[in-house]
This record gives C-alpha cells, structure tokens and sequence, in this order.
C-alpha cells in the first residue's frame, strides 16, 4: 500500500485506542532512503555483530510485559525520539553515518530476538512516524519467523526494508532455534515533518514518566488525566528546546 497520511497526531498514553484500517504496511519505494540502507545492509550487518561480540551484556528491551521472558528481547540504540545515545554510535560510526542520511529519522535501534522467543500484541506510541524494519540476522521465514500488523503477517528479509504501521496492534516471534536480528527506524510520515521536536519531546516525556512510575509505584494511584498529563506536557514543553539545542 502507498504511504497515506492519518488526519490528526495520535498518542497511545494520550487519546482512546486507535480503530483498525487497512493500513498496515506500505510501499517502501515511497521513502527514498531505503535503496541506501539496503544497498548498504551487509556493512551494517558487520559493524552491528562487532558491536554484539565486544558487548555481552545487552540490555533487555525496557518493557518486560511484552515477552514471557523478558532477557529474550533485548536492543541497544543509536537515537531515542531524537535523542542521541553517542556511546553507542561511537562504536558503529559508519552505520550512523547511514542513518544521518535517513530524512525525518527520529529513532533508530538494534532489536535482538532470541530463539523461542514471541513479543506480546501491542501498539506503539504515536501514528506520526512510518516504523521500518531491516532485516539482518533472520534464521527462517513465515511461519517460523515474522511479524503480525492488524492481522497481516509478514516475513522478515535478510538486507530488506519492512514499513508498516506502528500505531496498529502488532506482534512478532521467533521460533527458530537461532537469534533474530533487525534494525528498526522510526521516521517522520511527511504531514507531521514540522512537528518533530514536540512529538519527539512528548513521547520522551511519556518515557521518563514511565520510568518514574516504575521506580515509586504510589505515582500510579494519581489521576491519570488530569496531575499526571500535566506533568508529561510540561516535561514535554522542558525537553522540546533541548533536542532543538542537541541538533535532534
């Protein structure tokens, strides 16, 4: 399907659920970036495996409610909702250099499967980015490995771009006896391009709440609606001029 454009901005933590539509994966010639990483995929491929053999201990993904074992999904990332995370793009300099040249980029990640491993259904923060998957480690095909977008399931490549649509409930597993690997991207749908720095801060806000929900859970019992969306806006409101600053 073609790249389309949803009306308004939407946030998981902010609005009711989204319906389902029939957009849930799109034509990835529409980006024009993507020949660039796919030509480019065996490189990243290296300098990612480097990466992973120098560095044992990868950190599981940060919600463990979407695994039944939460150390079997683990990532490491380069950029965070614009948010650069400089140690490990040091050690994979040639791979950023790639993404810099990946308009709207906003996040960008190394997402490690373990074998036997399945991700819960879930949706993601906002509808105002296309999520793209590059494949680089995939052991098997459907029905072995892939990923399930509002019902539509697909098979990961190794050296191919998946786009599909983050905001719809999604899932992915790995029945192989073998690790999974891919890079996923987060870029801005064109409509939105001119709000990146406020969805970027409000979705780092939303974040750091959660984080802070995690860590003094009596934090819960406030009324969601009303003290604690103040306090993301006006975190959101604190952090926008700050990736304007870092050059996000």
């Amino acid at each position: 399907m073609s790249l389309q454009e949803p009306q308004k901005i939407w946030f998981s933590f902010l609005s009711p659920p989204l319906t389902d539509n029939d957009q849930h994966f799109f034509d990835k010639n529409e980006l024009a970036w993507v020949r660039l990483l796919e030509a480019n995929w065996e490189q990243i491929k290296t300098e990612v495996g480097n990466y992973l053999l120098e560095n044992k201990e990868i950190k599981p993904y940060f919600n463990p409610n979407l695994t039944a074992n939460s150390t079997q999904w683990k990532s490491f990332a380069f950029v965070v909702w614009g948010w650069k995370k400089r140690i490990n793009i040091k050690k994979c300099p040639n791979t950023y250099k790639l993404l810099q040249q990946v308009e709207g980029l906003v996040s960008a990640s190394i997402s490690i499967l373990e074998p036997e491993t399945r991700i819960l259904p879930h949706v993601g923060d906002t509808n105002a980015i296309y999520r793209c998957h590059l494949g680089l480690v995939i052991p098997q095909g459907l029905p072995v490995c892939g990923i399930e977008v509002g019902g539509v399931q697909r098979s990961w490549e190794e050296g191919k771009i998946l786009v599909f649509d983050d905001a719809q409930r999604h899932r992915a597993w790995n029945d192989s006896k073998e690790t999974r690997v891919v890079m996923i991207i987060d870029v801005m749908r064109q409509a939105y391009a001119h709000r990146k720095y406020s969805v970027c801060a409000t979705i780092l806000s939303k974040l750091s709440m959660q984080g802070m929900l995690n860590r003094f859970p009596f934090l819960k019992k406030l009324p969601k609606r009303t003290v604690l969306n103040n306090v993301l806006k006006f975190m959101a409101w604190m952090i926008n001029p700050i990736l304007r600053l870092r050059g996000a």
